[in-house]
């Protein structure tokens, strides 16, 4: 068996040999060769090739976008659920490809931006720098408290009732700034307590009585955990549900999810209205 390849301008022959060395078949000299590339074909360099290229991309691009015409994902942060919104895209949309993901309390904004989601489920404050934010609804806020504690079975309370007590801080000035209510409202600085990046170390540190915190009235705290409660706070601003998207993606799915978001929880709100502060909640979950 022979064979020929290309060796900085002539042509060697090749025949089937055996390496002694590496005690295998060879079909290659034991001297060095140096191969050459194959010049490209002389149609890339044509003035037809640029247009036609450009052409390609256009249709691949083309084609994408219609792809994303009909493919949406819908961001959630804890509390809060998109299931019917969900249902009622596919029923409307049936060519729509619809998916969920769940977002921690600091990713509204960046996970938009980034094009991981392309609306999202979730509560002020977070930057709306180049988002949409539509406003659904308003809940009071309570106080979530461990079980045994001396605010526990009142009624009510107010800030003046938690001048002293340390609320956990997540590492966001914003976000603290309005579940803590700092500064309060005659300017003194809110009792600083420990720091916490997740909503799981924040309940601990409740459950253990290191702190209190701020929750929206839709809390069940009983069902979040057995040892804890909440109790209707007066005098503190609403917490603040809004459905956000990308300032500059208009596409007609997102219209739909939010006229959908918009009339499903007026609907909502109108069996609820009863239930908000008197600590017992809408829900685990707040539905749109």
């Amino acid at each position: 068996m022979g064979g020929t390849v290309r060796r900085s301008g002539r042509q060697h022959e090749l025949s089937q040999g055996y390496d002694a060395d590496a005690g295998v078949p060879s079909i290659v000299p034991r001297e060095a060769v140096h191969l050459v590339a194959v010049p490209q074909p002389a149609f890339c360099a044509s003035p037809l090739a640029s247009p036609l290229l450009r052409s390609a991309a256009q249709a691949v691009a083309q084609t994408r976008a219609a792809a994303e015409q009909h493919r949406v994902t819908i961001g959630f942060t804890t509390g809060l659920t998109v299931t019917p919104a969900v249902r009622e895209l596919r029923r409307r949309h049936p060519d729509a490809d619809v998916h969920t993901r769940y977002l921690a309390w600091n990713e509204p904004q960046p996970a938009l931006l980034e094009r991981r989601v392309d609306a999202v489920l979730g509560r002020l404050p977070f930057p709306p720098d180049g988002l949409s934010v539509t406003i659904l609804y308003e809940e009071p806020r309570v106080l979530l408290v461990p079980v045994g504690h001396r605010l526990a079975d009142r009624n009510h309370v107010t800030l003046d009732d938690i001048a002293e007590e340390p609320l956990p801080r997540f590492p966001d000035d914003h976000w603290n700034a309005f579940w803590c209510v700092d500064p309060r409202p005659h300017g003194r600085r809110a009792p600083t307590g420990p720091v916490v990046t997740a909503m799981e170390d924040k309940l601990e540190l409740i459950a253990t009585g290191q702190a209190v915190s701020l929750a929206p009235a839709s809390v069940l705290a009983k069902e979040v955990r057995p040892d804890l409660t909440t109790v209707p706070l007066k005098g503190a601003e609403p917490s603040r549900v809004v459905l956000a998207t990308r300032a500059d993606d208009d596409r007609p799915l997102l219209r739909a999810l939010r006229a959908h978001a918009t009339a499903n929880t007026r609907r909502g709100l109108s069996r609820n209205t009863q239930h908000l502060g008197t600590g017992q909640g809408l829900s685990s979950r707040q539905r749109i």
